[in-house]
């Protein structure tokens, strides 16, 4: 056998390997993964700072404000875009006295 046709075999067993795995990724059905949009004048670092307090909240048994999903973190995700939960405002520094 020469060396163009093992080169030629060796070749069309690549395609059809290739072909046989693009038709069986293209069978299976992944899950679609959707980003959760962030509120408009929030920063990413306010809203993973507070999705992880809500999550905790969640996770403790606080009741859901909005349809609940598999996780609690996207739960919590969901209930921050959709503006169901706010941060309140800083009380410590309002009633603080100043030290002399």
């Amino acid at each position: 056998m020469s060396a163009a046709t093992c080169f030629r075999r060796a070749l069309a067993i690549i395609v059809v390997m290739t072909l046989a795995y693009v038709w069986f990724m293209s069978c299976m059905r992944l899950p679609r993964v959707t980003m959760v949009k962030r509120p408009d004048g929030m920063s990413a670092f306010e809203f993973a700072v507070l999705c992880g307090l809500r999550a905790a909240q969640l996770q403790r048994g606080c009741t859901p404000r909005v349809p609940p999903s598999a996780k609690v973190a996207v739960t919590a995700q969901h209930e921050l875009a959709e503006r169901k939960i706010i941060r309140c405002a800083d009380t410590a520094e309002s009633n603080s006295v100043p030290i002399d």
